[in-house]
């Protein structure tokens, strides 16, 4: 048995409410564009599925920021049992040691992460002015969508549309309770034609967003789907539209949002524009005022690096080493 001498100092836990008020979307979006002005990312993914069950686990490690590994589990049966359908952690470590600076739960990475990484994408793709805001579905990420939208966009009206309106009507109440007025969308349709900033954070197997309903100079985010069959938008969207994405690895092969366009011969890797890389640098971008602007929301363990070196910083002070 080890002494208590011999023990390694005790690892801090860091969840959503230690958080507090010391970092805001912005900061995240912020930190995430930071992030991508330095050195490459060395990456590796495991992806494990059973009985409609999945297990997703990213490594990922980038000079002066560290390493971090994140396993993260998806039951989407969860919800009817009263808990959150995506649940995991991750560890954060030092970089020039590797001795471990944290453990971060899920709901204060991923969920942080997953909305500030389409903030950020929205803010360098959107056209100008954008003002309207549609969000398709009703979890946990579409009500974190609202709030990130609303904090880095001026927006004059915003939708949400959801298979199951009680669902809907659940998250319009919790987001009414924050202060933020949102309006339940009837028709699908005629909503994804009638914004100008449209975010998918769906499970769906099937189009959701259809190329022929979205106006010119909309700038679309798909944030679910995170899998090869599964897919919110149509052939006809990815197409007709300027196609960027946070990170090449994960959305090229496993998201089937741009995976499925590639095996039906309609669409290839060559034709995305460019990842949040050239993008934070300004090379590469909306070409147009009249484009359709699509941006697929993969993430990737180097997101959740720069975003969990993020926290650590703003709540322990354990900022990156240069």
């Amino acid at each position: 048995m080890l002494t208590a001498a011999g023990l390694p100092p005790q690892i801090p836990f860091l969840t959503l409410p230690d958080l507090g008020d010391r970092v805001t979307w912005t900061s995240v979006a912020d930190a995430i564009a930071e992030g991508h002005r330095r050195d490459q990312p060395k990456l590796g993914d495991v992806l494990l599925e059973e009985d409609g069950n999945s297990w997703l686990t990213r490594a990922a490690r980038i000079r002066g920021l560290g390493m971090l590994t994140k396993t993260t589990s998806v039951y989407p049966g969860n919800p009817a049992l009263g808990r959150s359908s995506v649940q995991g952690a991750a560890i954060l470590l030092d970089d020039a040691t590797g001795a471990v600076d944290a453990f971060v739960e899920n709901d204060a990475l991923t969920r942080i992460k997953t909305a500030a990484d389409s903030l950020l994408g929205a803010r360098l793709l959107a056209s100008r002015g954008a003002s309207r805001l549609l969000v398709i579905g009703a979890g946990v990420v579409a009500g974190d969508l609202v709030r990130a939208y609303s904090e880095g966009f001026e927006l004059e009206r915003v939708q949400i549309w959801n298979r199951s309106r009680p669902r809907a009507e659940a998250l319009r109440n919790e987001l009414a309770r924050e202060g933020l007025s949102v309006e339940i969308a009837g028709d699908l349709q005629q909503a994804v034609s009638g914004a100008d900033l449209v975010a998918a954070a769906t499970m769906s197997r099937d189009p959701l967003v259809l190329g022929k309903w979205v106006r010119p100079g909309t700038h679309v985010d798909l944030v679910g789907a995170y899998t090869p069959v599964m897919r919110e938008s149509d052939d006809s969207l990815i197409t007709g539209s300027q196609v960027f994405v946070d990170c090449r690895v994960t959305t090229e092969n496993q998201t089937g949002d741009i995976a499925i366009p590639i095996a039906n011969g309609v669409f290839s890797a060559d034709r995305i524009r460019g990842s949040l890389y050239p993008m934070v640098t300004g090379k590469a971008g909306r070409d147009g005022d009249e484009a359709v602007t699509v941006f697929k929301n993969g993430g990737g363990g180097h997101i959740d690096l720069m975003v969990a070196r993020h926290l650590a910083e703003r709540v322990l002070g354990l900022g990156p080493r240069t």
